[in-house]
């Protein structure tokens, strides 16, 4: 997600905390269907290569 981002390729904002937020729009315009309405919740992870060992 950070990578597309970075990339321009979907609206975000970032969190004080460093998180990186995307609007429910955004997800309907990348799953190119129409969002049902009510709320809409999603966690994306990513563990980089240096935390391998943690």
């Amino acid at each position: 997600m950070k990578k597309w981002a970075y990339a321009g390729k979907i609206e975000y904002i970032k969190t004080p905390g460093g998180k990186y937020r995307c609007p429910e729009s955004e997800i309907g315009r990348l799953l190119g269907e129409q969002m049902p309405k009510g709320k809409v919740a999603v966690y994306v992870r990513v563990n980089s290569t240096d935390q391998k060992g943690i």
